[in-house]
C-alpha cells in the first residue's frame, strides 16, 4: 500500500519532532549529569577516596538503599533537611562511583592531587 503525500508528511513531521524531543532531552540532561558530576568531585575532595574504598560496591548499595528509603518516607511527609532534588542526585552519583569502582577508574586522582 503506498502512502499518500499527507501520510508521508505526516511521518516526517513525527520525525522531526522525535528529533527535536531528543536534541532538547539531550541539552537538558548534560547540565544535570554534569552538576551531579561536580558534586561527587566536591564531595571527593572533603571524604578522600578511603570511605567507598573500605567497603567497596557493598558500602555503596548500603549507601544507595539508605537514598531509596528516604525517597519512599518522603512520600508521605516533605522533607526537612535534604531535599529530594539532592536525594535523587546522591543516589546518581553512586550509581556513577559504583560504575568508576567496577572499571578501576575510581582511584584517579583528581585534578591538582
Amino acid at each position: 500500500m503506498t502512502a499518500t503525500f499527507d501520510e508521508a508528511a505526516h511521518e516526517v513531521a513525527i520525525e522531526a519532532a522525535l528529533q527535536a524531543m531528543e536534541k532538547q532531552f539531550r541539552e537538558v540532561m548534560y547540565p544535570v549529569a554534569k552538576e551531579i558530576a561536580n558534586r561527587l568531585i566536591a564531595k571527593q575532595k572533603d571524604y578522600g577516596k578511603g570511605n567507598i574504598l573500605k567497603f567497596g560496591l557493598h558500602g555503596i548499595l548500603v549507601r544507595t538503599s539508605d537514598k531509596i528509603e528516604r525517597l519512599i518516607n518522603l512520600e508521605t511527609k516533605p522533607p526537612l533537611f535534604e531535599s529530594l532534588d539532592e536525594t535523587w542526585g546522591d543516589a546518581a552519583g553512586y550509581a556513577l562511583l559504583a560504575l568508576m569502582l567496577m572499571r578501576g577508574t575510581f582511584e584517579l586522582p583528581l585534578k591538582g592531587e
